[in-house]
């Protein structure tokens, strides 16, 4: 269907994958009375967190290895917001959420991070992965068992999570600042790729323009 005549194009290309995030939060199950941890401070990571910061006041903990996302991370409104690359990263994480995180999103999907997210969601709490970073990744298996730990896959979106991605941008819950999207003309889109993935590019969506 047709965009809301209020709704500018640049929110409109945002609908995807805030769809995505959308339904990655969805799956995680997160009460405001505890911790959400999202792995990961891409475009699919930020969104989340844009989405979950939507639904409420609770605390949202973000790790990236990129200073200039986690800068994004807390203009968005992230609590706490760590440096993965930081020695003591995991301290710090931990630090953040007493008792762990009720649920954890992983936006990445690489061994390290999928090992990290069952280290620090709490006894009984969940663990969603959206990141497809690493084909196949060894788990703790009997320590997921033993903890009770709920793991969740969840990819790309249904209707109804489109629906709602359009939705919180057409109602203004989300509202796209300038931290949201970067546009560069049509020529210059593999230097964009390759900012995004070199991590010198820390907004979440380029838009190219011809």
């Amino acid at each position: 269907s047709p965009l809301s005549t209020n709704l500018r194009d640049e929110a409109g290309a945002l609908a995807e994958p805030l769809a995505c995030s959308a339904r990655a939060v969805h799956h995680a199950r997160w009460q405001q009375d505890s911790a959400l941890l999202i792995l990961g401070a891409g475009t699919i990571g930020l969104f989340c967190l844009a989405v979950a910061r939507a639904e409420g006041n609770g605390a949202i903990v973000i790790s990236d290895m990129l200073d200039a996302r986690l800068d994004v991370a807390r203009a968005w409104g992230a609590t706490y917001a760590v440096n993965g690359r930081a020695a003591d990263a995991k301290e710090q994480l931990r630090a953040a959420m007493p008792g762990g995180a009720a649920c954890v999103i992983d936006a990445v999907g690489s061994d390290a991070t999928r090992a990290l997210a069952l280290q620090l969601v709490r006894p009984g709490g969940r663990v969603v992965y959206i990141g497809l970073h690493d084909e196949s990744s060894p788990l703790a298996a009997n320590y997921l068992v033993r903890q009770e730990i709920a793991v969740q896959g969840s990819f790309a979106y249904t209707p109804a999570d489109f629906a709602h991605a359009l939705d919180l941008l057409e109602r203004g819950v989300i509202t796209p600042g300038p931290t949201w999207t970067e546009e560069r003309p049509l020529a210059g889109g593999a230097a964009a790729f390759a900012g995004l993935l070199d991590g010198t590019i820390a907004t979440p969506k380029i838009i190219l323009r011809p």
